[in-house]
């Protein structure tokens, strides 16, 4: 039995990896997974310490460090999801990005598309 699984919220591909002699992986893939389990370790310090505005800068800027080349972030997920991630309500979460646009950090362009205007500022709040 597995304990550990994960859910796509964007198309996503598969590579089929062998581990070398003795059951020893390779050095590409410990760096890998050691760069997810920091991931998800901030994750849990993010859900567990910070106020909502932070949280949602936190998510932001890891999208943005992901994605953001043209500075717009294409976002894979509804409020709803993006609430149940960071540990918020809808409501809280669509408040957060309220705020930060009338702060001038970022610009709503639809539902699923934000411009950060203000990528320092929202660096700043993230910390």
């Amino acid at each position: 039995m597995r304990s550990f699984f994960a859910e796509s919220i964007a198309p996503t591909g598969l590579t089929i990896l062998t581990f070398e002699e003795r059951g020893r992986c390779s050095s590409e893939l410990m760096a890998l997974a050691l760069e997810c389990m920091v991931r998800a370790q901030e994750h849990l310090l993010v859900v567990g310490k910070q106020s909502a505005l932070e949280k949602v800068a936190v998510f932001l800027v890891d999208l943005f460090e992901r994605q953001g080349a043209n500075g717009t972030i294409d976002l894979p997920m509804t409020r709803t999801d993006i609430g149940d991630y960071l540990g918020l309500t809808i409501e809280t979460v669509s408040r957060s990005f309220s705020k930060l646009r009338s702060m001038g950090v970022i610009r709503l362009k639809s539902a699923r598309a934000v411009e950060v205007l203000n990528l320092t500022k929202l660096r700043l709040m993230s910390e």
